[in-house]
């Protein structure tokens, strides 16, 4: 049976053809699948009952099972996924002041072999599909929908204990009742959440953005990464606006020539490295694209309105964190509209990397900073829970590293 998930709606619209039905229909599906995320097609109330029948006997509404959900110190979620064939990903849940950003998983591990990265380390497994890609997002909503319901629950108890434990001979209000912490303000389009801290409240807030950073090389699964964009962006999908979705990549460069022709998302790049003899040793992609033949791809690259392009920067305890570097790092990216993502290393267990300490870390900055670069240090969030940048594995990998596979980002081979 085939899975609704797994259809853009253009290609819905083919199906739905093929059934005889108007091209509507398909729009219909569409917004029920991803727009209203429905798991079943007897939700589908403004279908007629025949049809909805007939869908049935050929399609099912299907998505991966979440298995397990960990929760930092911090606010990060990470939750492991099993998926249609048993495979396992990570993906992360990550709290802010102002946004709630999803992390998402394009493969089931990676043929890169980055040094600094977890990942890498266990093989590449497979490409996700379409159903998979958008499961993450559906499955981060429903959690996060879930811990909203526990924590009404929770305030609601405590209401009602007050109010008992309160009396009629009281002429205070008990603490807890007034709600400063969490106070739903009725509006039209929605509710909103106000908070009286700094304190992240993950479970309050939808999802405001994605990024393409768990795990996988997301342009060696062009095709599904570019559908999935699609539908995220789309106003009958998702719904989310470009500007809040980022891809990164490692710089499959023949992919990253299509990208900007098929979609407007942002972009990163994990450069790491200012010369090309450590980028060979930290990131064994360069030897097939090295920095300079990046480089030239992306100083073309179409950027839009106050677009720029993220130079992610992982820095490495004695191996790309001397002030040589620093100085580099801003004359390589001269040509470019940049921006400047300094990661002081995350080390995993058997790592042969570690971060530089704060003065080091202070000192490349203020070079960046002092020549006025666009530069920020990004921290680290879900350390705790293996969550962070560069941390995110799987047990259930197997299989060796093979940069020989698939390197320019066309389809799998059937």
């Amino acid at each position: 049976m085939k899975n609704l998930r797994e259809y853009t709606l253009e290609e819905l619209k083919v199906e739905v053809e093929a059934l005889g039905e108007k091209p509507y229909r398909a729009l219909q599906i569409y917004k029920w699948v991803f727009a209203r995320g429905v798991t079943s097609i007897e939700s589908m109330t403004d279908i007629s009952k025949a049809f909805r029948e007939r869908l049935c006997g050929l399609y099912s509404i299907e998505e991966p099972r979440v298995v397990m959900v960990q929760r930092s110190r911090d606010g990060t979620r990470k939750f492991l996924t099993e998926l249609f064939d048993g495979v396992r990903i990570e993906t992360v849940i990550i709290p802010g002041k102002k946004r709630t950003t999803l992390c998402v998983s394009t493969q089931a591990g990676c043929a890169l072999g980055c040094e600094f990265c977890m990942t890498g380390k266990g093989g590449f497994v497979r490409n996700l599909t379409l159903a998979e890609l958008t499961g993450q997002l559906l499955s981060a909503l429903a959690i996060l929908a879930e811990e909203r319901e526990q924590e009404e629950q929770e305030l609601e108890h405590r209401r009602e204990n007050d109010i008992e434990a309160l009396g009629e001979e009281s002429d205070s209000m008990p603490e807890s009742m007034v709600d400063d912490t969490w106070e739903i303000i009725g509006a039209e389009g929605g509710e909103t959440w106000q908070e009286e801290d700094d304190e992240p409240k993950t479970a309050r807030r939808p999802i405001t953005n994605v990024v393409l950073m768990g795990m996988g090389e997301p342009l060696l699964n062009y095709d599904n990464v570019v559908r999935f964009l699609g539908v995220l962006t789309d106003g009958n999908g998702f719904g989310m606006s470009h500007n809040k979705v980022t891809l990164s990549t490692a710089g499959v460069v023949p992919a990253l020539k299509r990208l900007g022709a098929d979609s407007n998302v942002n972009i990163a790049i994990s450069l790491n490295a200012t010369t090309n003899e450590v980028r060979d040793a930290v990131m064994p992609i360069n030897r097939k694209y090295p920095i300079e033949e990046l480089l030239r791809v992306l100083a073309t690259y179409p950027l839009t309105g106050k677009k720029h392009i993220t130079f992610e920067y992982v820095l490495l305890g004695g191996v790309n964190d001397t002030d040589e570097d620093a100085y580099r790092l801003m004359e390589l990216l001269k040509p470019v509209k940049y921006k400047i993502n300094l990661i002081p290393f995350n080390p995993y267990p058997g790592s042969r990397y570690k971060a530089p300490d704060a003065l080091r870390i202070k000192a490349f900055y203020k070079i960046l900073q002092d020549a006025e670069c666009n530069v920020v240090i990004r921290a680290s969030m879900g350390a705790d829970i293996a969550a962070a940048c560069g941390q995110l594995k799987g047990d259930y990998i197997s299989g060796e590293p093979n940069l020989d596979d698939n390197l320019d980002g066309s389809p799998d081979p059937a």
